[in-house]
């Protein structure tokens, strides 16, 4: 699961970048038919990106529950021209 979160609040960007940190946290057992990952943007910088991710376990009916949450910081490695 913390390849899914990370791909997840990562896949945002564009360009080379690089894990700063990453705090993930459990709230439940990953079980579901299927896990999904979503993440957002909570601050886009020049050099640095914090990112928030959240990950469900969604069962055939649709019923989602938050597996876990968490925060990660990424350095963008090939800063665009100012």
């Amino acid at each position: 699961m913390p390849g899914l979160a990370r791909e997840a609040s990562g896949a945002v960007l564009c360009g080379s970048t690089r894990e700063a940190t990453r705090v993930a946290e459990p709230c439940a057992p990953a079980v579901g038919d299927h896990l999904e990952a979503i993440g957002a943007v909570l601050k886009l910088g020049r050099t640095l990106t914090v990112c928030q991710l959240e990950v469900y376990g969604v069962q055939a009916d649709g019923a989602r529950k938050l597996v876990a949450n968490g925060q990660q910081t990424l350095i963008r490695m090939n800063r665009p021209a100012a």
